[in-house]
């Protein structure tokens, strides 16, 4: 049965990213040389370190969008902050009464109506982690495909503070900065745009601390194969009918393992960033995609698969090129 209501589109990809240092940097913050040489030898290069004020640096990957979107600020109804960077948000000193979040939130909403987002409501999603991006996307769809929300910013912002270490000993990967923003509608201007065929995410079963690796990396393996099965069954694809697969920026090994898992081979896995951005985790599905674009590798009818993991859940995004 055709559905009563539009598709959704993504569109107006727009990102910000810092300097590229090189890996051995984050011996100043008072890593050990062998974290460094375990990063390198999973093929990490460089990582983006954001240097400008970022309520200015937001404001002009907003505007990017807007251009790209072929949109006027008075003309967008909603926003999305993507982010756990709320202490890197507000550069005040903190007041009596006033807490760290709370400022940032009101540089946020100083920002946007500054901008001349008069009369957008705005949203928040922070406890994604890694999977923050996946879980936006997964609340913003029915926002504006049930047409409740017409034209849906997202602004996804990810900075790590300068006094702590930008290691990941868990995933052998490091942060980096980077601002990534776009719009959801289901009336896109631009012709420059993809329709979100299926989103979903799948929860992680409870893996206390003192699980061992293998019961980890079983209850990975088990969740992503299931966000996997979720997306074919929806799209009636399988992975030799997607294009490109895009996955966080962790390091080579890890986006081995998960294109294997997935069922696809490494020349189709857009591993452009995973050596030079570092880890950007709410950005990092759009500072991918927006490679993708750039580098003129996806033609009209392409269909893209994100796959995005975080600590408490892993999903999958399908996209087509229209």
């Amino acid at each position: 049965m055709k559905s009563m209501f539009p598709p959704v589109y993504l569109s107006g990809v727009s990102t910000k990213l810092g300097r590229l240092y090189p890996v051995d940097e984050i011996l100043r913050q008072g890593d050990r040389p062998e974290d460094v040489a375990l990063l390198i030898e999973k093929g990490m290069k460089s990582f983006s370190i954001l240097e400008r004020p970022l309520i200015p640096t937001i404001a002009e990957c907003i505007n990017g969008t807007l251009v790209l979107s072929g949109l006027k600020p008075s003309e967008i109804d909603g926003i999305i902050v993507v982010t756990e960077s709320f202490s890197e948000l507000s550069e005040a000193t903190v007041l009596g009464g006033e807490i760290q979040v709370r400022m940032a939130r009101n540089a946020l909403f100083d920002t946007f109506l500054a901008l001349g987002f008069e009369r957008a409501p705005v949203y928040c999603s922070s406890f994604g982690g890694s999977s923050n991006f996946l879980q936006v996307m997964q609340l913003a769809h029915p926002l504006v495909f049930t047409g409740r929300v017409k034209q849906l910013l997202i602004v996804s912002v990810d900075c790590q503070p300068r006094d702590i270490s930008r290691f990941m000993s868990d995933a052998i990967a490091l942060t980096g900065d980077g601002i990534a923003t776009c719009i959801l509608n289901s009336d896109p201007k631009s012709s420059n745009c993809y329709e979100v065929e299926f989103v979903n995410i799948v929860p992680f079963l409870r893996v206390y601390p003192e699980s061992t690796l293998p019961n980890k990396m079983l209850e990975m393996y088990r969740a992503t194969k299931s966000a996997a099965a979720d997306c074919y069954e929806a799209t009636n694809k399988q992975p030799n009918n997607f294009s490109w697969l895009l996955l966080s920026n962790y390091n080579y090994l890890t986006s081995r393992i998960f294109s294997q898992l997935l069922g696809f081979s490494l020349e189709h896995c857009w591993l452009h960033n995973v050596p030079r951005t570092g880890h950007v985790p709410s950005c990092d599905p759009l500072i991918n995609l927006d490679s993708l674009e750039q580098a003129s590798l996806v033609i009209k009818g392409s269909s893209l698969m994100l796959f995005i993991t975080g600590p408490i859940s892993c999903g999958t995004l399908s996209l087509v090129r229209r």
